[in-house]
């Protein structure tokens, strides 16, 4: 497997990553666990 095919491979691994953090943070703010203005950059 040549490097070109493992930066695609780690690109959808992160892309899939950044979708799981990103629901979890929409459900913990719908449930009011953490604040509807949180910004997780700040």
């Amino acid at each position: 497997m040549n490097m070109d095919a493992m930066g695609i491979i780690g690109m959808i691994f992160g892309l899939a990553a950044f979708h799981r953090v990103y629901k979890l943070e929409k459900a913990l703010k719908e449930a009011g666990v953490i604040d509807k203005d949180f910004d997780i950059k700040k």
